[in-house]
Parts: structure tokens; sequence; C-alpha cells
């Protein structure tokens, strides 16, 4: 309850505070932020899929969804960006 009331303050007080402001110019920084969001996500996305499909051939859907995750992913890369990505 204290952060929603915290939140609603905040937007209430940023607002009044930001009235007669000119805009940030972030366009570029934003894009560079996204940029290296979507490398990020597809080096995870490749260093994890070949464990993933290995997973689902040679496993159950039992053992995929049930079993340790240290046992399934285990150390090494895909464990890492399995770790990097939670």
């Amino acid at each position: 309850i204290a952060a929603c009331t915290l939140y609603a303050i905040l937007i209430v007080v940023g607002r009044a505070l930001m009235k007669d402001t000119d805009a940030f110019k972030w366009r570029k920084t934003l894009a560079m932020w996204n940029l290296g969001l979507s490398v990020f996500s597809w080096i995870g996305m490749f260093r994890t899929l070949p464990q993933l499909l290995h997973n689902l051939s040679h496993m159950s859907m039992r053992d995929n969804l049930c079993i340790d995750p240290e046992i399934s992913y285990g150390s090494g890369s895909s464990g890492l960006w399995v770790q990097l990505f939670i």
C-alpha cells in the first residue's frame, strides 16, 4: 500500500515539477538501449536454443518441466544465459 501511495504522489509531484521544463532528448539513448536489449536477447536465444531442442527431443515433457534445472541445463554457457535472463 505504501509503494502505491508513494507512486501516486510521485506522479502528481512529477507532473507539477516537469510542467515548465523542456522535453528530454533521449531518442538516440533509448534507441541504443533497445539495440543493446535486442542483441542480448539474440545472443541468449542462440546460446540456449540448442540445449532446449536437445532437452525436448531426448527427455519427456514431465522431465523438461519438473526436473531440477541444474540437471537439465546444468552449468556452462546454457546455464549462464538462462540465469542472465532470470
